[in-house]
């Protein structure tokens, strides 16, 4: 079935396009770092649909490999992992993720706190998830139960750290005199075991405050009513309005036109058949992912320093639109997913960046798109 965009529930191929995320700059040297940078394929599973614009989609979603490496100094266990069927092997015993249509790797697990918020681009021919590999909304939830036993685990870990970390203490000079300043360490930052939203932790970190989550986008699952009725409508024309009206939208007096957090999300392509870009063995770490997070991010930050006055990315493509046609509800559509909720191991520190790889042109899946600026 064709969407106008990519359903939730489903496995999936992303990788970053960090040319585009600075191409709203205009910025000669954040453009040669940006095509500079290495990034690869990477499998994840579609946890939640954002709607909020129509130039791309936010989207929750949780990068898939094999059994992750036990990290004590963090608290993380061999055993924090969910094996996805036909892979059945885990050391307590956990039982499989199976999905509604063969899943095509025998050695995938879904990991604990790797689940990253991202834009997903518009595609001019829609998404075909015709050959995607979909979970029930059971099995979905089946995912939440089996990580909220290591969520309190390693909540548990965090307050014994916390407990028994001395003090830091931090000279401070005041008036001619050094002073202590105490204040308890915080050595390992560790999701709370309740479902709970933190989209900003999966952000790309900006000093400034600008990556502000928002509660009032529309949140759409795979299945429901919603689904089907707004993601499988065709691309719309953008709308004709009164040549006052378009003024008065192009003057942006309300600054809604831009969207002040994207340039902080990753900007990745998207494609539903998995095999045609994965197999078994060559599917990447999340930790390698998360190393692009942080490159794409510096050349973002270090863009934004240059030239602070630079608008934000456009929310919707016409530029005009306050709001999109698909976000005129308040209330929120989420399949309450605390996987979803929770921060990445960024509490892992990347010190290795990716393989630089090139982006073949052919595998662009949208090469005569519009830009997302």
């Amino acid at each position: 079935m064709k969407r106008f965009c990519p359903g939730a529930f489903q496995y999936a191929v992303i990788r970053i396009d960090p040319v585009a995320m600075v191409e709203h700059f205009n910025d000669p040297v954040a453009t040669a770092e940006a095509r500079a940078l290495g990034t690869r394929k990477y499998l994840v599973y579609l946890d939640a649909i954002k709607l909020h614009g129509t130039a791309s989609w936010e989207s929750k979603v949780s990068i898939c490999r094999f059994q992750p490496t036990p990290d004590p100094s963090n608290g993380i266990t061999s055993d924090m992992a969910i094996p996805i069927y036909p892979n059945t092997r885990h050391p307590a015993g956990r039982a499989s993720i199976e999905s509604e249509t063969p899943f095509p790797f025998s050695n995938c697990y879904f990991w604990l706190g790797t689940t990253v918020e991202v834009r997903i681009r518009r595609k001019v021919d829609m998404y075909d998830d015709s050959r995607a590999v979909k979970l029930s909304a059971m099995q979905h939830v089946r995912i939440e139960l089996g990580f909220s036993n290591d969520f309190q685990q390693l909540h548990s870990f965090r307050q014994r750290q916390l407990s028994t970390a001395p003090p830091k203490v931090n000279l401070v000079q005041k008036g001619g005199n050094v002073i202590a300043n105490l204040q308890p360490s915080r050595r390992v930052p560790v999701p709370l075991p309740q479902s709970t939203s933190s989209s900003q932790e999966s952000r790309l970190s900006s000093p400034s405050g600008r990556a502000k989550a928002r509660d009032n986008n529309i949140t759409l699952v795979a299945g429901s009513e919603i689904d089907f009725q707004r993601c499988d409508s065709p691309a719309h024309d953008p709308p004709q309005y009164d040549p006052d009206v378009e003024a008065i939208f192009r003057m942006d007096i309300f600054g809604l036109a831009h969207d002040d957090a994207a340039e902080y999300l990753p900007l990745v392509d998207l494609w539903f058949e998995l095999t045609e870009h994965l197999s078994a063995d060559t599917i990447p770490n999340p930790l390698d992912f998360l190393a692009e997070c942080d490159a794409i991010g510096r050349i973002i930050r270090e863009a934004r320093a240059r030239s602070p006055h630079v608008p934000a990315p456009l929310r919707n493509e016409d530029g005009l639109s306050i709001m999109s046609e698909f976000s005129t509800e308040d209330s929120e559509f989420d399949a309450g997913s605390s996987s979803g909720a929770m921060a990445c191991p960024a509490q892992h520190v990347v010190t290795q960046s990716p393989t630089n790889t090139s982006i073949p042109a052919s595998e662009t899946p949208d090469a005569n798109a519009k830009p997302v600026c």
